[in-house]
């Protein structure tokens, strides 16, 4: 009994590695020498362009004893300020004024008292100009006639395109320059693109510099405006662009 046992255990042992040999033979086996046909590299692309638009945000203020007058005085520099911007060329409704805000003055720093002695009636002001030798006279007209206060000065790129299209290039050049340099360390040639992924960096906000870094904490005065206007030098912006490219390869 025990002998037929031990018979029947070997043969079924015998047909369980028969299977397990079949299995093997039907794997597939990769074959001999098999090579990558192309190559994937992800740069970026940058181009460094002159901003084409200057960002200004002035105040117009009214300081009175009561707060009518000072909404009667905010109003006259309001008008007159519209009336400047129309003697450059530039019509009303491209001047912004964004808000209006209204503050009591006390005379705490002289009395140390809440006592109200007037009102302050501000406006704010935004405007984006193309010709930047306009806004150096706004600047400096509206700081001679105390019409304005200058907050801030920036610049921004509104027409991205011949930027983009110059980023697009560069992009492409660093990554065809890269793809050439992993070809030839694998002993092959590059071919031609076979596939690319653009992605654009979002639009940055306009980088502001406020009046106190550009005239040092100086009081707003005619002379500071003019100096703003006399230096008003805009920097390149860049642009960027994020590139995925395939490559072909020989």
């Amino acid at each position: 009994m025990l002998a037929k046992l031990r018979l029947l255990a070997g043969i079924a042992a015998l047909w369980l590695l028969c299977g397990l040999a079949g299995l093997a033979l039907a794997q597939p086996t990769p074959a001999a020498g098999l090579k990558a046909s192309r190559i994937e590299v992800s740069v970026t692309g940058t181009a460094r362009v002159m901003p084409d638009t200057a960002v200004l945000s002035f105040t117009v203020n009214g300081r009175q004893p009561t707060l009518a007058a000072a909404y009667r005085q905010a109003g006259r520099r309001a008008a007159a300020v519209r009336a400047l911007l129309l003697s450059h060329g530039i019509p009303s409704r491209q001047a912004a004024f964004s808000r209006y805000s209204v503050a009591p003055q006390t005379d705490w720093p002289r009395y140390h008292s809440n006592k109200i002695v007037g009102y302050r009636v501000t406006a704010f002001l935004n405007l984006r100009l193309s010709k930047f030798a306009v806004a150096r006279k706004i600047i400096a007209q509206a700081a001679r006639e105390n019409l304005t206060a200058l907050r801030s000065l920036g610049f921004e790129l509104r027409h991205r395109h011949a930027a983009r299209r110059l980023a697009i290039q560069n992009a492409y050049a660093r990554a065809r320059a890269a793809a050439g340099i992993l070809a030839v360390a694998a002993g092959r040639r590059l071919g031609p693109l076979t596939r690319a992924r653009l992605n654009f960096a979002p639009a940055a906000v306009p980088f502001r510099y406020p009046f106190h870094a550009l005239m040092a904490a100086a009081p707003p005065s005619a002379a500071n405006h003019a100096g703003i206007a006399g230096r008003f030098t805009p920097a390149r912006i860049t642009v960027q662009v994020s590139l995925a490219a395939s490559f072909a390869l020989r």
